[in-house]
């Protein structure tokens, strides 16, 4: 049974929070934790709340002094981008509250004239963040979930019938642990 929890988030850039953000972080981060079915989010009935805190580490001076340099547009001479990303994440529920704080992802957006080596996968500018957002909150519940954490909180008794007390709780999500970006979101869901 999935923990029904509010989900509250915060964007930021360099620290410093950016309302504009919101939104879309919001929106990306509701799916990504419903489709996990670890996690819930619900505005009535909440049994505690979920926080995402996504930090856009960017250092907004690289490109523009880049093509200044070079007086050449980046398109011509080719130019790789990088998004930094860091992600806090806190579950609180009646039990306490558990988080993992200091998750890191990146997006490489190549600029212009350039090859992309063909081991590295490549998908639309407009898929990047969720494909982020979703590898690093996937990674948090992992490790919660390795830890022992996450199968403490909302997973009470349950009597059925009077008969057998039954305890649900996340058992063989983690057989193993995937590499850092190519986690499974079925791993979460026990389906493997």
């Amino acid at each position: 049974m999935p923990l029904r929890l509010k989900l509250s988030v915060e964007f930021q850039r360099n620290g410093e929070h950016f309302p504009e953000g919101d939104i879309p972080l919001k929106d990306y981060a509701n799916a990504i934790l419903r489709d996990t079915r670890v996690v819930v989010p619900v505005i009535d009935r909440a049994e505690g709340e979920v926080r995402v805190i996504l930090n856009n580490i960017a250092d907004s001076g690289t490109v523009a002094s880049e093509a200044a340099r070079t007086r050449y547009p980046l398109w011509v001479i080719g130019r790789t981008i990088t998004d930094a990303y860091e992600l806090s994440m806190f579950i609180t529920t009646k039990e306490g509250t558990i988080s993992r704080t200091g998750i890191k992802q990146a997006v490489h957006t190549a600029i212009g004239n350039m090859s992309i080596p063909e081991d590295v996968p490549s998908f639309p500018q407009d898929q990047a963040f969720g494909k982020v957002l979703e590898q690093m909150i996937l990674q948090a519940l992992l490790e919660m979930q390795q830890s022992g954490e996450l199968t403490w909180m909302s997973f009470p008794a349950v009597v059925l019938s009077g008969e057998r007390t039954h305890r649900y709780f996340m058992s063989g999500c983690a057989r193993q642990k995937p590499e850092i970006g190519k986690i499974d979101s079925r791993l979460l869901a026990g389906l493997l």
